[in-house]
């Protein structure tokens, strides 16, 4: 009998340290090393940099769910460890932070999301689709009034057999747009699309005859422009709705071997 207590002591014993130990450790990291990844000196943030590298398993959930509740302006500090050591479902969780959150350093959360992304990339023969983009106003442009109000509206589809990022910029000529807004990021998986419908007022002079919509899309990580399309809306009447349209995104192959030029994400102030 004493014999087998000694046995399944000698058994278990390194499971219930491991357990110890991790436990310990998850506490370290809730208590001391976030906050200071977010608030501390330059010499903390770098200790609390070196604290989640080594023990990724368990700094993951702290990491997650640190960046998700945070409240600080710093929060990037938080995607530049996750882009080290997150996973594919990550990038979802990044963008959402970046989005939702009083976040800065656009910089920053891109250049992580672009390191993370790059390291689950896989190519594909198959194509994005850009299948919806246009001007809507619910009320015909007046030329002398100068100004539209309405909502910009496109949609893109992934037909391909792997998750993409991507980034739309879209360009106003012979106007502009108020509020200006940012460049939209989009996670979109196998199979998935999105629709984006960004109201906007737009602002012009009462003599050009058309304002001009340029739409570019790019893959994070892949320094060329995949797709350009435009879009005319006239300065007179009801904006006509585009033709149906089933346009292609070829994606440029890249050798795993040459990888791109990264943003900043790795340079902090201060």
């Amino acid at each position: 009998m004493q014999l087998r207590i000694l046995l399944l002591t000698v058994l278990f014993w390194p499971m219930l340290s491991q357990a110890q130990i991790a436990s310990h450790w998850k506490h370290q990291l809730w208590t001391k090393w976030l906050p200071a990844l977010e608030m501390g000196t330059a010499e903390e943030r770098w200790q609390a940099r070196l604290a989640f590298l080594t023990w990724p398993e368990a700094s993951l959930p702290v990491l997650r769910q640190g960046m998700m509740s945070s409240e600080s302006p710093d929060n990037w500090r938080f995607a530049q460890v996750l882009a080290q050591i997150g996973d594919e479902s990550d990038i979802q969780r990044m963008l959402d932070a970046w989005q939702s959150l009083s976040s800065t350093r656009q910089d920053v959360w891109v250049g992580s999301l672009e390191r993370l992304y790059m390291r689950f990339r896989e190519e594909s023969q198959q194509k994005l689709l850009l299948t919806r983009f246009q001007f809507e106003s619910e009320e015909a442009i007046e030329p002398r009034s100068g100004r539209a109000d309405g909502e910009i509206i496109y949609k893109l589809s992934n037909s391909t057999a792997s998750p993409r990022l991507v980034q739309v910029r879209i360009n106003i000529w012979r106007g502009m747009a108020d509020p200006d807004w940012p460049e939209q990021l989009h996670w979109l998986e196998a199979g998935n699309s999105v629709e984006v419908s960004l109201p906007v007022t737009l602002l012009f002079e009462p003599r050009v005859p058309t304002v001009r919509l340029d739409l570019d899309v790019m893959e994070i990580g892949v320094r060329e422009t995949l797709l350009h399309e435009r879009y005319e809306i006239p300065v007179s009447g009801r904006p006509a709705p585009p033709k149906s349209r089933q346009r292609p995104l070829n994606l440029r192959k890249t050798d795993a071997n040459e990888a791109p030029k990264r943003q900043s994400e790795e340079a902090e102030s201060g």
